[in-house]
């Protein structure tokens, strides 16, 4: 009885890879997710301000942990033991405030001692591309088991269009709450930045059908926005106009270090995906 269930496993195994040998193409969509570590967070005061709710325009701190993405993936077995392929990946976030401005109003230079402007962290989208080589090693056949993934590509960040809330002081010295003045840059086409990313990956492929498996991987990427790729806004804005100049705070200034802080948060990521062949 036990030879039996052995031969039929073997059997069962063999035609598993039979049919996925035959298979040269592989989709797959999935998340993966980080989780900042306390270094990271404590090197770059990186926490996040947001609204602090519906009936509330000031802003709160609220520490920034999570790193989301949507993934799709396309792979070429070239043989059984490596692969090409193209990943797409989205990501929604909101970026860390490092920086908060000071002005004096009426005056043609800044004045960093007084009139704290305060602001809520500014959301950004992402889409990426990269095209990765996979392999396994010798005991391994593809797309089963282990497998190790490297390569890199574009990443392209642009900044929401939407209401965004902060507190400053006007010529009166009262304190205003608020949506932040956007009367002049109201398209943000100043704010879209370039970037590059690197990825080393170690992944283990489970078959649940002959063509159908769920993928668990750990992702270590290297994320990096090119710092020139902010083109300035050419708007002109009259510095004596308190909403101008709040205005010019805000949506003219360069956000590459803070996306890159951002980004830092997923050094190490977890990655799950549901795979087909074909």
């Amino acid at each position: 009885m036990k030879s039996r269930f052995i031969i039929f496993n073997f059997f069962l195994l063999s035609s598993f890879f039979i049919n996925a040998q035959s298979n040269k193409h592989l989709l797959e969509v999935g998340m993966s997710g980080g989780i900042g570590p306390g270094f990271v967070s404590n090197s770059f005061n990186s926490n996040l301000l947001i609204r602090k709710s519906a009936n509330d325009n000031g802003v709160a701190d609220q520490p920034q942990r999570y790193n989301g993405y949507l993934n799709f993936e396309y792979t070429y077995l070239t043989s059984n033991r490596f692969g090409l392929s193209a990943r797409l990946y989205y990501q929604n976030m909101k970026i860390p405030v490092q920086e908060y401005y000071s002005y004096q109003l009426n005056s043609g230079s800044w004045d960093y001692s007084n009139n704290e402007f305060t602001y809520e962290s500014p959301s950004f989208t992402s889409i990426g591309a990269m095209f990765l080589m996979k392999f396994t090693p010798k005991e391994s056949i593809l797309p089963f088991g282990l497998e190790y993934s490297f390569g890199g590509g574009p990443r392209f960040y642009k900044m929401v269009n939407k209401e965004y809330y902060g507190e400053y002081t006007d010529s009166t010295g009262q304190r205003i709450s608020g949506v932040i003045p956007q009367q002049i840059n109201t398209d943000l086409e100043n704010q879209r930045y370039r970037g590059v990313d690197f990825l080393l990956g170690l992944g283990l492929n489970f078959p649940i059908t002959q063509s159908q498996f769920i993928s668990v991987a750990i992702d270590f990427t290297g994320s990096f926005v090119i710092r020139s790729s902010y083109e300035g806004d050419t708007n002109e804005y009259d510095s004596e106009i308190l909403e101008e100049r709040i205005e010019q705070l805000y949506y003219d200034r360069n956000y590459a270090q803070e996306i890159n802080v951002r980004v830092l948060y997923s050094i190490v990521a977890l990655r799950v995906g549901y795979k087909i062949s074909f």
